[in-house]
């Protein structure tokens, strides 16, 4: 597929979110024209078990280049992932090998972000919070308050908390980005 530019001529700027993992990827192309913030999409991609691992991996890679591709996205956010040997499972799963497998998502993202030139962040959910809801200290129900009504607002009805929270995370791009552009002009930002 090749570059679409035609929604960048309804929005000064695009950023693609993704809650990464690897059976559920939530994501979220979130776009701005003024002061006027939109889903433009969002969603959760799935992968099977009945694909190998390194087939999930190529269609997660595939799917997310295609949202590059097709949304000519200037920014991508992620969420930064790290490993809590205190978190309770359920006792059946090895966290820190979900964990690993999980940051593999996030280094297809970065590889593709350096392929398509574009400028990527990984974000906790603190600085989330912040850029979303206001302060970094906002609870979770203050944050997907934010997200729902920006989605209904957009004519998007939530399925998943994966795609929620990658709704968080595209509009922390997007406003993160509006920030540093300001400050220092995209040429940078890119580097």
């Amino acid at each position: 597929m090749g570059l679409m530019t035609e929604p960048h001529q309804e929005y000064d700027y695009i950023a693609l979110g993704v809650d990464q993992g690897i059976a559920n990827i939530g994501y979220s192309v979130t776009g701005i024209n003024g002061k006027q913030e939109v889903v433009i999409r969002s969603g959760t991609f799935k992968t099977t078990t009945k694909h190998e691992f390194k087939e999930r991996l190529n269609l997660i890679y595939e799917f997310i280049k295609e949202l590059i591709e097709t949304y000519n996205v200037d920014v991508i956010g992620l969420e930064k992932l790290f490993f809590n040997p205190k978190q309770k499972g359920d006792g059946m799963r090895n966290k820190s090998a979900d964990i690993m497998r999980t940051n593999m998502v996030s280094g297809l993202i970065f590889l593709l972000a350096s392929q398509y030139k574009k400028v990527v962040y990984d974000y906790t959910p603190g600085t989330v919070k912040k850029y979303v809801a206001g302060h970094g200290h906002a609870s979770k129900e203050k944050l997907r308050e934010h997200v729902e009504e920006l989605a209904v607002s957009s004519g998007i009805v939530i399925k998943t908390e994966h795609e929620a929270d990658a709704i968080g995370i595209s509009l922390t791009a997007l406003k993160q980005y509006i920030e540093l552009t300001a400050k220092k002009g995209v040429e940078e930002c890119v580097k």
